[in-house]
């Protein structure tokens, strides 16, 4: 019964310590966007087990289908498109050697209209475009 005791009390006190080292840290460092500002945003880990290797060409095709929750956000599927230009380019990957293909449709499809003309369909400004143009 003493060692459970101890066990319970080391518990409790590494968990407090962790809990008191963790208030102090700064969250807003850790998420960044170096590529494609404010949108995909990644956490740079430098011992990560996969990293793009500069020198080579990464080939993707994303496909877009699921419209974003509310008229007027940024559909989510294109945020992890600027995600994943960002991550690559982070690691060193030129983007000259991303060849990055994103398809639209279904609900998607109105994704590339201008302003004008996604303005008289859904009553707002296109929130896509600064990812897009």
């Amino acid at each position: 019964m003493i060692k459970v005791t101890q066990c319970i009390a080391i518990a409790l006190v590494a968990a407090a310590s962790v809990s008191a080292h963790a208030g102090a840290t700064d969250f807003s460092t850790l998420w960044v966007t170096p590529t494609i500002h404010d949108y995909g945003k990644i956490r740079l880990i430098t011992d990560a087990a996969f990293k793009p290797q500069p020198g080579r060409t990464y080939k993707v095709v994303f496909s877009l289908t699921q419209a974003a929750k509310q008229t007027g956000e940024v559909i989510p599927a294109l945020d992890r498109v600027a995600r994943t230009v960002n991550l690559y380019v982070a690691s060193g990957v030129p983007l000259r050697d991303l060849k990055f293909v994103a398809v639209t449709y279904g609900a998607v499809t109105p994704l590339p209209l201008d302003d004008a003309h996604y303005r008289a369909a859904y009553g707002v400004a296109n929130p896509n475009l600064p990812l897009i143009a």
